[in-house]
């Protein structure tokens, strides 16, 4: 009885959605040091995590690298357990073995960063630029249910990719920008940036009046909304907080520009 008190009183540990343990810089170094000892053939996984560099065939970290390459597809597996068997895929092989600066390998290097499902959704959402880390954060946490201890590797992981995604081929990225600005208008509050949804059908508008002369603020939502969907928003509200609101008493930034405007003109 007392184990399974013991047992049921112990905190289940958060486990954030998955993602890549390494950016994807790193990921194709590793696969170019594998591919140098091992050639494009299908080899044992334990022979692989020693390909890459680890020390024991066994190595945990050894075995997350895998998953990453796996995850940006660089590598492709087959198998189970001991029987697993790892191999450089098509798109790994242009990308370690495309000519450096050309379309063809910038082509490949994009396809690999927007493999796993978080960073497309980032990238479908956000375009060619990251909002700030604290917004990043608040999507992490507020949408995807992340541990927020997971949430700074990640962010790392993902700018680091981005970065080497941009520096691989700048052209292709910028061929992205003009329907980037189509997605939606981009919204910035004191570093957040925010994306206004498009008018759709079920787009419904309303003006809520506040406190004070001519005040209002505008809401404008889908209907109908789910309750997961409503819950969501509460929680933007509650993170918009600090960079909406000052204190009581404070000036608002207009009015601290104010008396500067009045002594320069």
């Amino acid at each position: 009885m007392t184990d399974e008190k013991t047992k049921t009183n112990k905190k289940k540990r958060h486990r954030s959605p998955a993602y890549p343990s390494i950016s994807l810089n790193d990921a194709v170094e590793k696969a170019t040091t594998f591919a140098e000892a091992e050639g494009l053939g299908r080899i044992p996984v334990g022979s692989a995590v020693k390909s890459l560099g680890y020390e024991s065939s066994s190595s945990s970290k050894g075995f997350r690298t895998i998953a990453s390459l796996l995850s940006f597809g660089i590598f492709e597996a087959e198998g189970s357990g001991a029987k697993r068997q790892i191999w450089v895929s098509p798109l790994g092989k242009r990308v370690i073995h495309g000519e450096r600066g050309s379309t063809e390998r910038a082509q490949a290097i994009k396809e690999a960063a927007l493999k796993p499902d978080i960073h497309k959704m980032f990238w479908d959402r956000y375009g060619v630029k990251l909002p700030s880390d604290d917004t990043l954060k608040a999507v992490l946490i507020t949408e995807l249910n992340f541990n927020p201890h997971s949430c700074e590797d990640f962010i790392r992981e993902l700018r680091d990719t981005y970065k080497f995604m941009n520096l691989a081929g700048p052209d292709i990225i910028a061929e992205d920008r003009d329907a980037n600005e189509v997605r939606g208008d981009n919204i910035e509050v004191n570093n957040h940036h925010y994306k206004s949804p498009k008018n759709g059908p079920n787009m419904q508008e309303y003006t809520i009046p506040l406190i004070g002369a001519n005040m209002s603020a505008v809401l404008r939502v889908p209907r109908p909304l789910s309750k997961k969907n409503y819950d969501t928003l509460i929680k933007w509200l509650a993170l918009l907080e600090e960079p909406l609101t000052v204190v009581e008493g404070q000036p608002t930034d207009d009015e601290k520009e104010a008396p500067a405007k009045k002594e320069a003109s």
